[in-house]
């Protein structure tokens, strides 16, 4: 029998990409993956999809960036574990 599946990490602090100015104003979806490791912080990052290449980049960015979001990593038997996670992060067009 598989070992069971750890809970997803959960997002500690309230935050979201910038909108980037590169987009032109584009609305469109992105999509990332990454592995949430037992420190917390988003590894291994791929934009997955992009239907402006801008806003894949935004993600990332926001993701592994200077100031990048701290998630409380999963756990298993009391124990952080890495898990995979999937980002799709719409962002709106601006005028």
């Amino acid at each position: 029998m598989p070992a069971p599946r750890p809970p997803p990490a959960r997002h500690a602090p309230a935050s979201a990409p910038s909108y980037p100015a590169a987009a032109g104003g584009a609305g469109g979806q992105a999509v990332v993956d990454c592995v949430i490791a037992t420190d917390g912080f988003a590894h291994d990052c791929r934009i997955v999809a992009s239907d402006v290449p801008a806003l894949g980049q935004a993600v990332l960015t926001w993701l592994t960036g200077p100031n990048p979001p701290h998630f409380e990593p999963a756990m298993r038997d009391g124990i952080a574990v890495a898990v995979p996670h999937r980002w799709a992060i719409y962002f709106q067009p601006q005028p």
